[in-house]
């Protein structure tokens, strides 16, 4: 089987980027993969918005470190969407919890 995924570093330092939504079937988000990115750095007081799809169980070390101003959308499996700021997101999500536990709180949404 295929696995898709966002890989290491994928994104870092990247100065493009404005709004990411990722798409339905991907999986893992390995590290740093965001890092540094210009996400939420403008001067709008409006975060940048990351959409992340529950088919994402596995979460890397750092991957929206440094980016400012971001909100992480996740949609539930009922397809609600829930808003998160880095702080509650890495509450839930921080990879420390091991795949067994990420698996077992992202079924929550």
């Amino acid at each position: 089987m295929l696995e898709l995924f966002i890989g290491k570093k994928a994104f870092y330092n990247c100065s493009c980027l404005w709004n990411v939504d990722i798409c339905d079937g991907v999986t893992s988000i390995r590290d740093s993969a965001f890092e540094n990115c210009n996400l939420g750095s403008d001067s709008s007081k409006y975060p940048s918005t990351i959409y992340i799809p529950n088919s994402v169980w596995s979460f890397g070390n750092n991957i929206f470190d440094g980016c400012g101003n971001i909100e992480i959308c996740v949609t539930d499996r009922q397809g609600k969407k829930n808003y998160l700021d880095i702080y509650e997101f890495n509450r839930l999500y921080a990879p420390n919890h091991g795949e067994k536990e990420s698996k077992k709180r992202w079924k929550f949404f």
